[in-house]
């Protein structure tokens, strides 16, 4: 009986891949606003670290776009775990993330103050990068028949 062939390792590569890129997205700014007192740049930390929340102030399209991140770790979880409903999840988090390279205003107090978005900086762009490796993981995932145990 021939020897059957070592199964792909390319999904747990890509997850590695996209879990290092969401890390050094944390250190780069995500954002650039023009607010009422000037230039203001958000760094993707804060934005991380404050996005769970900014729905009690009233940022109900932002907290939408900050759960990409729970839904990207659901992603990760389940390719890590060989689940095909990742690539769902991870669609689920792409969408909302690129449709903020559209947006043109930000919620930038809880007081309902926009602000202008001017630039969209690294670390978003490296974050929407982590999310689009995560979904070709997912993908990979979804179309390998067996995967090597970890």
């Amino acid at each position: 009986m021939p020897a059957t062939p070592p199964a792909s390792r390319t999904p747990f590569y890509a997850a590695i891949a996209a879990i290092l890129l969401f890390m050094l997205s944390l250190t780069q700014d995500a954002v650039t606003c023009m607010d009422f007192n000037g230039e203001k740049t958000l760094s993707s930390l804060s934005v991380f670290l404050t996005g769970a929340i900014v729905v009690l102030g009233g940022g109900i399209a932002e907290w939408l776009t900050w759960m990409a991140n729970p839904l990207s770790l659901i992603t990760l979880i389940l390719v890590f775990c060989r689940k095909k409903a990742a690539v769902y999840f991870a669609y689920a988090a792409l969408v909302p993330a690129f449709l903020f390279l559209f947006w043109k205003e930000l919620l930038i107090s809880e007081n309902g103050r926009m602000a202008e978005i001017t630039s969209h900086n690294a670390g978003y762009f490296l974050w929407l990068a982590s999310i689009c490796v995560l979904l070709y993981a997912a993908l990979k995932v979804r179309t390998s028949a067996t995967l090597p145990k970890n």
